[in-house]
């Protein structure tokens, strides 16, 4: 496969191979290890379809695509390669709220009957999903800790993401997951989508972005929804199946329009009621014997669908069987009970970075130290490959945040290093001053003083084997230093 040369550097300065990491990175003494206010995890930031519930005012749609960074405006409607549009999706039909939305390439690692089963033992045998929960929690039910201080916030927790690494992954850089490791991901603010009263999200579908970039190696675009039960009735009358909240429905993606939305389960077929609302949606098409389903029911509403019972939260259900099950662990526990069960997740997206190839060519993956001990204080990144609906090609999108953060901005520059171990070379170091990273009071207080760098990327990497690893410095005034975790992208 050929494809255009790499730039030899960022900005001006390139480091002559990989050993110059090594001396910039010993160069001064480590920062102690602090408590993180923000977004943390190896899931920081990342792109991916949004559908915003009817309840939240905003100048766009009601699908939008998030970008892979802190956005400084409102996210725009999610067309490109591929329109994933609500105009588009629902074939001009008007009125309904879409409230869970699936392009089935998530990946549910589960066993036949619902229980979470993780690849053999390895560095990258991890899985984890991505929750938004629900503005208003259930009454005298547990929320996570993470979740439930988020929500004193003003802005709320309704439009916020949180990843959760499932009990008992492995990944390099973090100790054993015995329990499941909740973090922010992104918040509300960052999104843009707080515009002065508390957002909700209705859906949230990570791998569905893969669709709007140049990435080769997809099947052809589908895309499950439900619609809500209040816009049941203005479901069109030439859709076939039951008119429920319940259902989910399937179109395909065909010559540059999507079909006419059909029934593809029932709620019988998944076990529920027609008065049952669907609230959020995960489907794996692709990495199991049957197609798997993990959703979530509006709390509450309908038959079996108290948010105090196992399973309300976030059932399992396969297109080959007739019912749903509690989406559990090996051991009999409640997935559910991660993220507590007055959370009601309104929107869900199941992940397996260890073993998906595509999210490997999407997401920098969490990489070795490359020396011991790893002095990373509150230093923390992410990298991602996104195409923005107003770029012409795709880009590496990198985010570095640290603290000491505070409304007046940081103290601390921030280094960023490309390193591609089959060239043996280092790209840059690019130098994000103190005084460009976000959180002072001309661009509004984000946490961890978000360091950003975008770079487009030449054309025909995507199946080339070439992998780039990302190394972020965050340096202060006085010399000393904390490094984020290396991030591994696989083109």
């Amino acid at each position: 496969m050929s494809y255009a040369p790499l730039p030899r550097c960022i900005r001006s300065s390139c480091g002559a191979h990989a050993g110059a990491l090594l001396i910039l990175f010993s160069a001064a003494p480590a920062l102690v290890a602090q408590s993180v206010d923000g977004d943390d995890g190896p899931l920081l930031q990342p792109p991916g379809l949004l559908s915003v519930a009817a309840s939240t005012p905003g100048p766009g749609g009601q699908v939008l695509a998030k970008v892979a960074a802190f956005q400084l405006t409102y996210p725009l409607d999610a067309t490109g390669l591929v329109d994933f549009s609500e105009g588009a999706l629902l074939g001009g039909a008007t009125g309904l709220d879409i409230d869970a939305l699936s392009v089935g390439l998530d990946w549910i690692a589960t066993d036949g009957t619902g229980r979470v089963t993780l690849a053999s033992p390895t560095p990258w045998s991890w899985a984890a999903m991505i929750v938004s929960p629900a503005r208003n929690p259930s009454v005298g039910l547990p929320r996570h800790p993470r979740i439930a201080s988020e929500a004193l916030r003003v802005d709320g927790v309704g439009a916020d993401l949180f990843s959760v690494i499932l009990k008992g992954s492995v990944l390099p850089g973090y100790p054993p997951i015995t329990s499941a490791r909740v973090d922010l991901a992104a918040d509300s603010t960052e999104i843009n989508l707080f515009l002065g009263t508390p957002a909700e999200l209705d859906a949230y579908d990570l791998l569905a972005v893969a669709y709007l970039t140049d990435y080769p190696f997809l099947p052809p675009p589908v895309a499950f929804f439900s619609v809500s039960d209040a816009s049941v009735p203005v479901i069109p009358p030439h859709w076939s199946g039951t008119r429920s909240g319940a259902t989910i429905f399937m179109t395909s993606w065909i010559g540059g329009s999507w079909t006419t939305p059909t029934e593809h389960r029932s709620p019988a077929d998944l076990g529920l009621s027609p008065l049952n609302d669907i609230d959020a949606l995960s489907v794996d098409l692709y990495h199991n014997p049957a197609i798997y389903y993990v959703f979530s029911l509006v709390p509450d509403f309908g038959p079996g669908s108290s948010p105090a019972s196992a399973g309300t939260s976030l059932s399992w259900a396969r297109h080959d069987t007739v019912g749903r099950t509690v989406f559990r662990y090996a051991d009999g526990a409640t997935v559910a009970d991660d993220i507590g069960r007055g959370t009601n997740p309104t929107a869900v997206c199941l992940l397996d970075p260890g073993r998906d190839s595509i999210l490997a060519a999407l997401m920098g993956r969490p990489g070795r130290p490359p020396f011991t001990p790893w002095p990373s204080g509150t230093a923390r990144s992410s990298a991602w490959i996104e195409r923005h609906p107003q770029q012409p090609g795709d880009h590496f999108i990198s985010v570095l945040l640290s603290e000491p953060c505070s409304i007046l901005g940081s103290r601390n520059d921030a280094l960023l290093s490309l390193w591609l171990p089959g060239y043996s070379a280092v790209m840059g170091p690019v130098t994000i001053p103190s005084m460009q990273r976000g959180g002072g009071l001309g661009s509004g207080y984000w946490r961890g003083c978000p360091a950003t760098v975008s770079v487009p990327l030449p054309t025909g990497l995507y199946g080339s084997g070439i992998a780039v690893t990302c190394f972020w410095l965050d340096l202060a005034p006085g010399g000393n230093y904390s490094l984020a975790l290396p991030k591994e992208i696989v083109f």
